[in-house]
């Protein structure tokens, strides 16, 4: 490496690659150590290239050194000291006040740069990120197909197959589908997690750039991810009992947050399109589906609740679909 470094934390760096806070010891002053080989280390190089890119647009954590050595990638980044996850930062402020912010940080992602305005590949995006992720998880342990893949009972709702709810929403909705949106260089993996709040700017880390579909509703489906299915918190809570094809889940939620989330539906309709809040929920779907196989890797003993929170998320999208399709 190109200094002498202090371990002092790992952290939660996403891309699968090592995240370290560190010190050099050279002047004592801690910075961001994150490594990767193979693909996590191609990841860390997008990442790099996503922050180059973009410094001047939004806040981002500057750039100390990119290393690679031996095939393996490093990236050195400012450690933004005293800065708060958003989520912390929400639950200071009020309600409306909390979906100001959100809706300023989503409004952060239409000031990125324009690669192209075509119609988003959805079939593409479903066959990759839907299908393919399911059957990994399905070729990883076959017990999983029903869960995944059947019509089960989830709460006492009767739940096709998300594959079949996703083809049948294709044919019902071409409109949708076939809308022409303008793609940019998004973040791509816009959760709570990934964004820092100091002085009152936003800091947004760990993108994931390159995505099959990258209109501005991506990022507010990541954003609902954290707000709506409240990811984060299902890692830490909920429970589910099982009888046959027969599921009762308690998933967690937060009062607060599900009041911000009305909030935030308040203002998003007042400045955007209401197919746009569809949108949002559309890829919310997708991108709790794309996290199946590493949490299947990573909790295995709690992989079905978050299966069944993407049933859920599948689920509700017919009649979200006939809402706004009045």
């Amino acid at each position: 490496m190109s200094v002498g470094v202090e371990i002092l934390e790992e952290l939660n760096g996403g891309s699968n690659s090592i995240t370290l806070l560190v010190k050099d010891l050279r002047n004592s002053v801690p910075f961001v150590r994150k490594l990767g080989k193979g693909e996590s280390g191609a990841k860390l190089l997008e990442q790099a290239n996503w922050l180059k890119r973009n410094s001047s647009t939004i806040n981002v954590p500057k750039i100390r050194e990119v290393i690679s050595r031996n095939g393996t990638f490093v990236l050195d980044l400012d450690w933004i000291e005293g800065a708060l996850p958003l989520d912390l930062h929400l639950r200071q402020l009020s309600p409306a006040d909390a979906a100001a912010c959100v809706n300023e940080v989503v409004s952060y992602s239409r000031t990125l740069p324009v690669v192209n305005s075509i119609t988003p590949d959805w079939s593409r995006l479903i066959e990759e990120k839907v299908r393919h992720k399911l059957l990994h998880c399905i070729q990883f342990d076959s017990r999983l197909k029903p869960l995944l893949l059947g019509t089960i009972t989830l709460n006492s709702q009767r739940l096709e197959s998300p594959l079949n709810i996703i083809e049948e929403l294709q044919k019902i909705y071409p409109s949708f589908f076939e809308l022409q949106r303008e793609q940019l260089d998004l973040h791509g993996d816009l959760t709570f997690e990934n964004i820092l709040v100091k002085n009152g700017k936003f800091y947004f880390l760990d993108p994931n750039p390159g995505n099959i579909v990258s209109d501005w509703t991506v990022d507010g489906g990541k954003i609902l991810q954290s707000l709506h299915s409240q990811y984060e918190l299902l890692r830490v809570q909920g429970s589910f009992v099982q009888e046959g094809l027969e599921y009762q889940a308690e998933f967690p939620s937060s009062y607060h947050f599900r009041n911000v989330l009305n909030e935030f539906e308040i203002v998003i309709n007042a400045n955007f399109s209401s197919i746009d809040w569809l949108s949002f929920y559309v890829h919310e779907a997708i991108h709790f589906t794309r996290l199946l196989p590493y949490r299947l890797i990573q909790e295995p003993e709690r992989f079905p609740l978050y299966a069944l929170k993407m049933r859920e998320l599948f689920g509700q999208l017919p009649a979200r679909f006939e809402k706004w399709f009045k």
